[in-house]
């Protein structure tokens, strides 16, 4: 049996937290969304064409991320706390300047809330336009279950939005400011396109699909990402499978191997794993 992203008894998140149990496996549709309100931020934009390899492995930086965020939140509290020491350790190195002088670094509190705040919100956004199950309680419970994981990045409670609302119009002033440079277009093109994850063609398209679906329009029209057609057809499809898929898990609280999407979540879930245990 291939290793999954399980929750530990004494995760910060284990399996009668909602956060485990809103997890389906279409929740990797959403990387590339994740992905590009992240390179909208020219600072982390330019760490990663400066300081990584995303020419030959575009989503593999991406993907570290994930598996960090993943085991902080759902591994053992022992693994949870090596994984972080490791990220400081790589987060050290990685500063510089843009183009216009401005200086930046991985361990900036805030760019680093950004990261986690792009994860949680494509959850969200996800569920909301695939699934639509959760109430507007579920969303606050849901966000103020991420307060130990903003704890363990050491991000300062005085960035933190108070409540979900509040995290709305956070993020909604956020994506006013986002801007979206030559290094982010040509890093955020080859994301879109999975490059580099073994998926078909149907898969790639979803993406495309799921991803400009999602994004604001103007990130969208700043990518320059047209969705392939049919794009309503696509749409409902991806709702039709999403919507059992919630029901499945969140009645059993665990991986169901039978239900919609095992094939989508048994390749991309091996290959997060693979790059995460690179990173170890």
């Amino acid at each position: 049996m291939s290793p999954r992203l399980s929750p530990h008894r004494d995760a910060l998140l284990g399996i009668d937290s909602l956060s485990w149990r809103v997890r389906t496996p279409l929740r990797y549709l959403g990387l590339p969304r994740e992905v590009l309100l992240q390179l909208a931020r020219p600072e982390i934009a330019t760490a990663i064409a400066e300081h990584s390899d995303f020419e030959s492995d575009p989503l593999a930086r991406f993907a570290r991320t994930i598996g960090v965020v993943a085991t902080v939140r759902f591994g053992a509290p022992d693994e949870a706390a090596a994984t972080l020491e490791r990220l400081r350790g790589v987060h050290r190195s990685v500063c510089g300047q843009l183009l216009d002088g401005r200086p930046y670094a991985a361990t900036d509190d805030e760019l680093q809330f950004w990261v986690l705040a792009t994860i949680f919100d494509t959850t969200v956004t996800l569920e909301r336009r695939y699934v639509g199950a959760l109430s507007d309680d579920d969303r606050q419970r849901l966000y103020e279950e991420q307060f130990p994981v903003f704890d363990a990045f050491e991000i300062p409670r005085t960035i933190v939005p108070s409540g979900f609302v509040e995290f709305q119009a956070w993020m909604t002033n956020q994506l006013a400011t986002l801007e979206v440079t030559d290094a982010a277009r040509r890093i955020g093109s080859r994301v879109v396109d999975l490059a580099g994850v073994p998926v078909n063609r149907m898969i790639r398209t979803l993406s495309h699909v799921v991803t400009a679906d999602l994004l604001p329009s103007s990130l969208r029209e700043a990518y320059g990402l047209t969705p392939p057609a049919p794009i309503d057809w696509t749409i409902r499809q991806t709702q039709r499978v999403a919507r059992p898929s919630l029901r499945a898990t969140r009645r059993v609280k665990h991986h169901v191997p039978g239900h919609p999407g095992r094939a989508l979540h048994g390749t991309l879930e091996r290959w997060l794993l693979d790059k995460r245990a690179v990173a170890s």
